[in-house]
């Protein structure tokens, strides 16, 4: 048990340390090689989906050997199929470690690791299956010299176990985590969607049904007047697309801040005659985090998003101010207003909903109010970090 938590410890301070996931692997490899007495060693992580294993780690007698350029690992260099793999199918069900003995050859085992295997002078292979609730997700797999007697005790095999399992947490981690990249890249895709849809899509199509009126007409008054609007038309299309490039970028990519992200997004949603926007700022903005700033921020332009298309707002100011250990963050405007049964089911709703979430996300609180005789109040307030 010792030896397993020794082992155990060196290769949770890998996993800390930030590095990625094959250099992780490779280091939980390297202990259990240590460990069990063996001369090389693979992991070699399955796909479900694909219904594939593809070798993440390669270590031959004490070298890291890179499956991709070295002509080790030519071998096992594209994922192999194991859909109708005896050697997979008996850990997957078995879930118990699988021995190879090259003097004896198995018929279940890959003849192209048998051709390897002897090529490298191993004797055994001992292939650790790594389980993650009840099913398989790959295996790490141990070589013995020709030359040594095979001595892989209770002890030693714990300590193998123990080391797989570090490497099952490693790769479910490394895969919530794209999992949780790609939901965020599909509602962020989903947002810009609707913004092309909502804007640039609609001034197109409403440019398109001028223009064809212009054609058709007749008198050169009427084809001026379309003209104008076209024109009009094209304006605001313009201020829209500069509207929607503002809303993809991030105010963590703003070298200058929030004050400054927020200005250039409220200077972008002005128009001169029709819409005034300002930015009213009070206080020293100091120590926000990239992810209070990048709340704030979104929650801002979904704000002014939704003065702008559904309130018919002509002004809106937007507050930002620091006081008592606290970030607060306003944006008032003169439109329509919002319902009250809409505020009072916010978190059901979905726009007022998202807005919540994304205030949590900079641990702020978001509050949404009617603002008499006409408009509405949104604002949300952050705890700031210490200094």
């Amino acid at each position: 048990m010792a030896q397993a938590n020794a082992a155990l410890t060196r290769s949770t301070a890998q996993l800390a340390s930030g590095e990625g996931l094959s250099d992780f692997l490779t280091a939980v490899l390297m202990e259990a090689i240590n460990a069990a007495g063996a001369v090389s060693g693979a992991v070699f992580i399955h796909d479900a989906a694909k219904q594939t294993l593809s070798a993440e780690a390669f270590i031959m007698r004490g070298a890291v050997v890179n499956v991709a350029t070295d002509p080790l690992g030519a071998a096992f260099r594209a994922p192999r199929s194991t859909a109708d793999d005896p050697a997979w199918g008996a850990m997957a069900v078995d879930k118990k470690v699988l021995w190879m003995d090259y003097d004896n050859p198995s018929p279940i085992d890959w003849p192209e690791a048998l051709q390897f295997h002897r090529a490298l002078g191993h004797r055994y292979v001992a292939d650790v299956p790594m389980i993650y609730r009840g099913t398989a997700i790959g295996f790490l797999g141990l070589c013995f010299d020709k030359s040594a007697e095979l001595s892989l005790d209770e002890n030693t095999l714990e300590v193998a176990q123990v080391l797989a399992q570090q490497a099952v947490l490693a790769v479910r981690l490394t895969r919530l985590a794209e999992d949780a990249r790609t939901a965020a890249l599909d509602v962020e895709r989903g947002r810009v969607a609707g913004e092309i849809h909502d804007g640039l899509a609609q001034g197109f199509t409403a440019i398109l049904m001028q223009a064809r009126a212009a054609l058709l007409s007749d008198e050169d008054s009427h084809r001026h007047l379309f003209l104008r609007r076209i024109e009009a038309l094209a304006a605001d299309g313009v201020s829209e697309a500069r509207r929607s490039v503002f809303a993809l970028r991030s105010v963590t990519l703003e070298a200058d801040g929030l004050i400054a992200a927020l200005t250039r997004l409220v200077d972008n949603c002005a128009i001169t005659g029709q819409i005034d926007c300002q930015l009213q700022s009070h206080g020293p903005l100091l120590h926000l985090t990239p992810a209070l700033e990048d709340s704030a921020y979104r929650i801002v332009q979904e704000s002014l998003q939704n003065a702008l298309k559904y309130a018919d707002a002509r002004t809106i100011v937007v507050h930002v101010g620091a006081t008592q250990g606290q970030l607060t963050v306003t944006v008032d405007d003169d439109g329509t207003g919002i319902a009250e049964d809409i505020i009072s089911q916010a978190r059901e709703r979905g726009g007022l909903r998202a807005m919540r979430e994304r205030a949590a996300t900079g641990g702020g609180v978001l509050t949404v109010t009617r603002v008499q005789p006409h408009g509405t109040r949104v604002s949300v307030s952050y705890p700031l970090p210490p200094p």
